[in-house]
């Protein structure tokens, strides 16, 4: 089987954004089945159906505060002591990211974000036996 990796991030995206959505792949044909509370594409498959993968949830990823830290390890150390002040508040995450538009390296962060989510998607892709075509 053979999945476009922009497909299966939309996938991945679609459950990172509704957290009681799941989405699977289809081994033979590729589809996506994305079912939740908010739009739902279908029922979900049944586990003993092995013909469909489920996509990883954000928590099975488990990128953000890893991705975080080597970003700021390897960008920007300079601004260890505010990022780490980030996370003692509330709205950690819109905090370190207003400051890293206030520093100039948001759209940094961002790139970084993005590349290091589908290299994790290819790994995963790669575990389950699934070919990724680069879109």
């Amino acid at each position: 089987m053979t999945i476009h990796l922009n497909s299966l991030e939309n996938a991945y995206l679609a459950v990172e954004d509704d957290p009681l959505a799941r989405a699977w792949i289809h081994r033979d044909s590729s589809a996506i089945r994305i079912v939740s509370d908010l739009m739902d594409a279908g029922a979900s498959p049944s586990p003993a159906d092995r013909d469909w993968v489920e996509v990883p949830t954000p928590d099975e990823l488990n990128l953000k505060s890893v991705l975080m830290e080597l970003f700021v390890h390897q960008v920007c150390p300079h601004l260890a002591l505010p990022v780490y002040r980030c996370f003692g508040r509330q709205d950690a995450w819109r905090s370190y990211k207003e400051l890293l538009d206030q520093q100039g390296y948001l759209e940094d962060w961002q790139r970084f974000e993005e590349r290091s989510l589908r290299d994790a998607l290819r790994h995963w892709a790669d575990d389950h036996a699934i070919e990724v075509a680069s879109a």
